[in-house]
């Protein structure tokens, strides 16, 4: 990358694994109504719980909770390899860049000493025109030369 630009270049993006975000063992499945409210208030313990009176109410209360986390985990794990691949497809395109820049200045200085060359302004150039201007003179003498015996 540029010196001009950020100093510190970005390093890939590790999808979130699979499970809850660290917990190392499985979540024991809930029978009760109490052990759905502990585990509740275990995932979100600053949300006040909600005591209804059918069980299913609670039951149905903590699928959104889990179904929500797996959701943001499906979103994230996305966005983190569509970030890898634009960025590895950036990086493609900026070394193509950088050869393409490269073609182009020593296209430039070709195309700058063929004007030179085309325009005189070299020393090969004066040089070339001073010996055919030598050659035109020393034609022409031998012409007089030959013509004068």
């Amino acid at each position: 990358m540029s010196s001009k630009g950020r100093g510190r270049v970005p390093s890939k993006l590790v999808p979130i694994e699979d499970g809850a975000g660290g917990q190392n063992s499985k979540p024991r499945k809930i029978f009760a109504k109490k052990d759905l409210i502990e585990a509740v208030r275990k995932i979100a313990p600053n949300k006040p719980v909600v005591k209804t009176g059918s069980g299913s109410m609670a039951r149905s209360a903590s699928v959104p909770e889990s179904n929500q986390l797996t959701i943001m985990e499906t979103g994230v794990n996305l966005n983190a390899r569509r970030y890898n691949d634009l960025k590895i497809t950036a990086d493609r395109k900026a070394v193509e860049l950088k050869k393409r820049l490269d073609t182009l200045a020593c296209l430039k200085m070709e195309n700058d000493a063929l004007s030179d060359m085309k325009a005189k302004k070299t020393p090969e150039s004066n040089r070339i025109e001073e010996l055919t201007d030598e050659i035109k003179k020393a034609n022409q003498e031998t012409e007089n030369k030959l013509h004068y015996r």
